[in-house]
């Protein structure tokens, strides 16, 4: 076989993944519910990936800031709308998952201008119209998008 390293399994830290399988992260309509969890739309995704031998699959964005550029409710996943309904639909997807033999990797976003939105650590293009220019944030608005990632991934894990 010619490429026979793919179906080798790897480590990364002490996560051991099956093969050398990634399923990039991606974003996309349909993937959340009302207050920022994954659909099942997307959970029966996932799954179908990690049915299909998909050795490591990362999910689609994640945002997690709801106090400086909210994402309106239902168009995006993001941890921090309701940590608790994140978990109550996070969790039964990852054992879906598991459960194939795929392990799951969480994509966060600070949600800034190169992400889709009209901030930015400093002024610089907005993606979708680099004729927009992004609003650069304040120190104050930089600490505390940090502390709602820190957040984000403390309800991830």
């Amino acid at each position: 076989m010619k490429y026979k390293n793919l179906f080798k399994p790897m480590k990364i830290g002490n996560v051991e993944i099956k093969n050398r399988y990634f399923m990039a992260p991606m974003g996309g309509t349909g993937q959340c519910g009302p207050q920022g969890e994954f659909s099942e739309k997307a959970i029966e995704y996932y799954v179908e990936r990690a049915k299909g031998g998909v050795g490591a699959i990362f999910t689609g964005v994640t945002f997690s800031d709801t106090k400086i550029d909210p994402i309106p409710a239902g168009k995006n996943v993001n941890a921090n709308v309701s940590p608790t309904k994140f978990m109550e639909t996070a969790t039964p997807m990852c054992e879906r998952i598991h459960a194939h033999g795929a392990k799951v990797f969480i994509q966060i976003s600070l949600g800034t201008g190169r992400n889709g939105l009209q901030s930015s650590p400093s002024e610089l293009p907005y993606t979708f119209n680099p004729a927009v220019t992004c609003r650069a944030l304040t120190k104050e608005e930089i600490k505390l998008k940090i502390e709602q990632e820190a957040a984000a991934a403390l309800t991830a894990k």
